[in-house]
């Protein structure tokens, strides 16, 4: 038991004087030399307690309570007790420190820091950057220019070699936008640059800065000048030019040009030879070669070729351009239509396929019946007149070309209606009505006849409108084609034609 007391009581003496081992003191001075980028600083190993000190200086960080860990730490050789001192550099401009010393006691695994129990502070001053001049643009031209600026002062920074002009289509351009840079040291001031810059796009607003990288002590910055603007020349000050002409057939052909400096998107226009800009077809291209389609066989055609730069802004037109297409063994008809029709006649015109067609075939019937293997020749002009119609009846009619020993494909089907019996026998013309053709509106003047029914219908026969009493003017709306007026008056009947387009 006596010896059990004895070895507790040892273990107890030797925890109790690591427990009450006296701490180093360290403090840190409120003297201060600072610079925007540098700090002398004071401090004081006051004692080492009952330790072994093997280290002190400094820790500073922008936190208020600035460990190793959070900071960074500026050793100061020598482990004797009293004050001591150092400079601690690399710090930035215009920003707020703190400071604290420290000391590093024990040895071995049992080395740790010690931290003062006072924390100084300060604030760099702000740095005066160098002064740079807004740069001056010239030699524009459609894709490339040239920047002059200067760096007129340095003032408190190092000028770095990477310096010249950023620039951007959006204003205020940074470094991270396109850059054209200028080598050298720049060993006095003001010190002039000079780029010329390519690649630019054709009318187009830039915004440039002249920029510079520079250096406070360690700490590394990026400042601009304030920015200049300035807009390209626009591609279409030229003209397309070299327009040729490839793979002509029947129905198309092939347009080749080649482009003003700096255009990406142009306009082609074609029509029948002898046309005007302005009275052709129009392809809109981002290519130089272009396939026009939907030609006409055997037909000149005239070509016309300008940049597009943007909404309203143009070239001028290339010369005039010219080509023929090759005559088809025998085109199919279109356009047909009908004319002057009646209860019992009609009159249906058509489009020849080429300007030699002279002979067509022609088959037509009731569209209830089955349409004839055999039509009627119809030589000359392009226009088929059946009589014998059956009043208020739907026609149908195809059309075919024949070129010799060569005939077109048949046309679609055509439908018609013959009109109702008396719409077209007028007999006392009492009612004057203009305009006619219209637009729209028409006007009619009864000339003191009193009028004791009015009807319009359409060419099917359909009333499409009627009244006792003739307004002085009537609107048909939206509706466009043929129409006819049947007035009833003390004078007898009239029937006559309107014309809506």
């Amino acid at each position: 038991m006596k010896r059990f007391l004895i070895i507790s009581f040892g273990i107890l003496c030797l925890l109790s004087a690591s427990l009450f081992a006296q701490e180093p003191t360290v403090s840190v001075d409120s003297s201060i030399n600072v610079t925007i980028t540098t700090a002398k600083v004071y401090g004081n190993l006051i004692n080492k307690g009952s330790w072994t000190v093997n280290g002190k200086g400094f820790v500073y960080s922008t936190n208020p309570v600035p460990t190793k860990e959070n900071g960074a730490a500026k050793n100061v050789s020598g482990t004797n007790v009293g004050s001591y001192n150092t400079t601690i550099t690399g710090l930035a401009p215009g920003t707020t420190y703190y400071v604290r010393a420290y000391a590093k006691k024990g040895s071995g695994a049992t080395v740790d820091t010690v931290y003062s129990s006072n924390t100084i502070s300060f604030v760099t001053p702000q740095a005066v950057p160098p002064e740079l001049s807004a740069p001056t643009v010239s030699n524009i031209g459609l894709m490339e220019a040239t920047f002059t600026g200067q760096i007129i002062g340095k003032n408190d920074a190092t000028i770095q070699t990477t310096k010249g002009f950023v620039y951007s289509t959006e204003p205020n351009p940074t470094f991270e936008d396109e850059r054209a840079t200028i080598g050298g040291t720049a060993s006095s001031f003001p010190y002039t640059m000079s780029k010329d810059v390519s690649g630019l796009l054709s009318g187009t607003t830039y915004y440039v800065r002249t920029f510079s990288v520079i250096k406070y002590g360690a700490f590394l910055d990026t400042v601009y000048s304030e920015q200049t603007s300035f807009v390209t020349q626009h591609a279409c000050g030229n003209i397309p030019f070299g327009t040729t002409f490839s793979e002509i057939g029947i129905n198309e052909a092939t347009v080749h040009f080649s482009k003003g400096l700096g255009q990406n998107n142009w306009e082609v226009e074609y029509g029948f030879a002898g046309h005007t800009p302005g009275e052709g077809e129009s392809v809109l291209t981002s290519d130089t070669v272009v396939t026009l389609t939907n030609l006409e066989g055997g037909r000149s055609y005239s070509v016309f070729v300008r940049g597009v730069c943007g909404d309203d802004v143009h070239s001028e037109w290339s010369d005039i351009r010219t080509f023929t297409t090759v005559a088809p063994p025998c085109a199919a008809v279109s356009g047909i239509h009908t004319r002057d029709m009646g209860h019992s006649s009609a009159v249906i015109e058509w489009t020849p396929g080429s300007m030699s067609q002279t002979l067509w075939e022609v088959v037509f019937a009731k569209s209830t019946d089955p349409l004839p293997t055999t039509g009627v020749l119809i030589e000359g002009t392009p226009q088929f007149s059946p009589i014998g119609l059956t009043p208020q009846t739907e026609y149908k009619i195809k059309v075919r070309a024949l070129c010799g020993e060569f005939e077109s494909n048949w046309s679609e089907e055509f439908h018609f209606n013959t009109i109702q019996q008396g719409l077209e026998e007028a007999e006392i013309k009492s009612v004057s009505i203009y305009p006619n053709p219209t637009t729209g509106i028409v006007r009619f003047d009864c000339k003191d006849i009193a009028i004791e029914k009015w009807e319009i219908r359409n060419t099917q026969g359909q009333i499409i409108e009627e009244g006792i009493l003739l307004p002085e003017t009537f609107a048909f709306g939206d509706k466009k084609g043929i129409f006819f007026i049947h007035i009833t008056s003390s004078n007898g009947n009239q029937i006559e034609k309107i014309i809506v387009q």
